[in-house]
């Protein structure tokens, strides 16, 4: 595809600016920006649960679990429940139909059994950080009107932690990430797991090539001046090319810069 006109602007990530033909070729400095900037990567797995668990009391946990099955409160808390799958989204909240068998066999092969079951989370958003290959996890504030459930960035981690991640399909991610909240949360809160989960890896997404770029030491000297420099009719913006990368700011601050050198250049 072609196109003509007497400005441009270039918002492309310099990841993906490399597959893309530019005739005349571009300045050395910019080339060399193009091909030597890092991006990182990053991953998220969000997953659904039919109660927000995070924050029910202990005197709530014991309460739905007894309901469940008289005893499963003491089973959890002792280690002794079926590490085979079975109990996953068992509480009847939980809608059928979401659940897949791939899910099933990801989480009985990968299912975190324990007897030291933490106490109730008891908390209203907020977080956790974690050495488990989670990283990082977020909880839900705010409750969605008329649903007694939520969604949990169960597992948001960045660079070698990330790409861990993309060694997985979808259905195994959910599972995995499951686990990792098992062993911070307790195992228990297998039973509120709906199986609906989403994912998104910024190193698997065919537009974004990486999740920001993350200067290496010394290229704020040697090649961030050519990578936010004009090439003839070409203005080049997006957070790569501020020194606020990876946030909505520095992509509303390149725009203005670029807004500001076209204007100029009139």
């Amino acid at each position: 595809m072609r196109s003509s006109g007497d400005t441009a602007i270039v918002t492309v990530p310099f990841s993906g600016l490399r597959h893309v033909q530019v005739s005349p070729q571009l300045s050395y400095g910019k080339r060399r920006a193009v091909c030597e900037v890092h991006y990182d990567s990053a991953t998220k797995v969000l997953l659904e649960f039919s109660r927000r668990w995070w924050e029910m009391s202990e005197a709530d946990w014991k309460r739905e679990l007894n309901a469940m099955e008289p005893g499963l409160y003491d089973a959890y808390r002792k280690g002794r429940v079926p590490d085979d799958g079975r109990l996953l989204g068992a509480h009847p909240s939980v809608p059928p139909g979401y659940l897949t068998q791939a899910q099933r066999t990801h989480y009985a092969a990968h299912c975190w059994v324990s007897r030291d079951q933490p106490e109730a989370a008891e908390v209203i958003g907020g977080g956790s950080v974690t050495d488990n290959p989670n990283r990082f996890m977020f909880n839900p504030s705010h409750p969605v009107p008329g649903s007694d459930g939520g969604v949990v960035l169960a597992s948001y981690s960045w660079a070698d932690d990330a790409r861990r991640w993309d060694s997985y399909d979808d259905e195994a991610r959910y599972a995995l990430a499951l686990r990792g909240m098992q062993e911070v949360y307790g195992q228990r809160l297998e039973v509120f797991f709906t199986g609906v989960g989403r994912t998104q890896s910024w190193q698997r997404d065919p537009y974004a090539y990486g999740e920001a770029s993350v200067l290496l030491p010394g290229q704020h000297t040697e090649i961030f001046p050519d990578m936010r420099t004009a090439e003839g009719p070409l203005h080049f913006a997006g957070c790569h090319t501020s020194l606020k990368p990876a946030w909505i700011e520095g992509a509303l601050e390149s725009a203005v810069r670029v807004a500001l050198e076209v204007h100029g250049g009139r």
